[in-house]
Formats: C-alpha cells, sequence, structure tokens
C-alpha cells in the first residue's frame, strides 16, 4: 500500500466541498421551460405542430372510420343502446386533455395565463365541432 501526501487528500476534499458550495444554482434553463414573455419563434412552432398533428388526425380518422361510409350533414345519435353513452364520455374526455395539452404548449409561448386557457379551451371545442 502506498502513502499517499496529507496535501493531495487535503485538496480533493476542498474541491468536494467548493463544488458543493455555490451562491446561485447554475442549472441551465430548459427549452420545455415556460417562456417569461411571448416568444413569437414558439408560438408558431406550437401552431405548425398543431395544424400538421390536426391535418393528420382527421386523413388517418378519415381513411380508417368513415371512407367507406355515406358522408351527410351533421345529425345526432342515440348510443345508449350500443355504447352506454361512453362515446360521449370519450368525447368529454378528449376535449379536457387536448385544452390541458394547449393551455400548457400556450404558456410555453409565453402567453398569459389567463389567454392560455381561453385558447386551450376554445382550440379544444374547434377541433371537435370541426
Amino acid at each position: 500500500m502506498t502513502k499517499r501526501s496529507p496535501g493531495i487528500l487535503c485538496l480533493l476534499f476542498a474541491l468536494c466541498c467548493c463544488s458543493l458550495l455555490y451562491g446561485q444554482e447554475l442549472k441551465p434553463r430548459s427549452f420545455l421551460e415556460p417562456a417569461d414573455t411571448f416568444h413569437r419563434g414558439r408560438f408558431w412552432t406550437m401552431a405548425g405542430t398543431g395544424t400538421v398533428l390536426y391535418a393528420t388526425a382527421f386523413t388517418g380518422l378519415y381513411e380508417a372510420w368513415y371512407k367507406n361510409y355515406e358522408l351527410g350533414g351533421f345529425r345526432t345519435f342515440n348510443d345508449v343502446g350500443e355504447w352506454m353513452h361512453m362515446d360521449k364520455m370519450g368525447h368529454s374526455m378528449t376535449t379536457y386533455v387536448e385544452s390541458y395539452l394547449i393551455f400548457h404548449m400556450a404558456r410555453w409561448t409565453g402567453m398569459p395565463r389567463r389567454s392560455a386557457m381561453w385558447t386551450g379551451a376554445g382550440t379544444a371545442m374547434l377541433l371537435h365541432t370541426t
């Protein structure tokens, strides 16, 4: 076993202690952290991504669900006999999740909280009425 110099051990101890002591947190700002002020680049990134996702989902839904049926105007259907209102519950839940995600994406752009709430609720309702 080799004998170590007490100077090296003291230096290592001091470096370890100094690395734990600092006046401010040096954590880098995360990209996903909401902006302090409105950020146009983030807004257009969010709007573009949302548009592409909507178009993709709409096209996929049409191809998988509606393609082989005759399309007509808006109509209601009482689904109690078949689905026991689960379709309506699914639409409600999906609208809630969409509004939640859109709210947080709007906050990420730096949009004020109240504006982000209206954006989330309005966009989710728009998505389900088209």
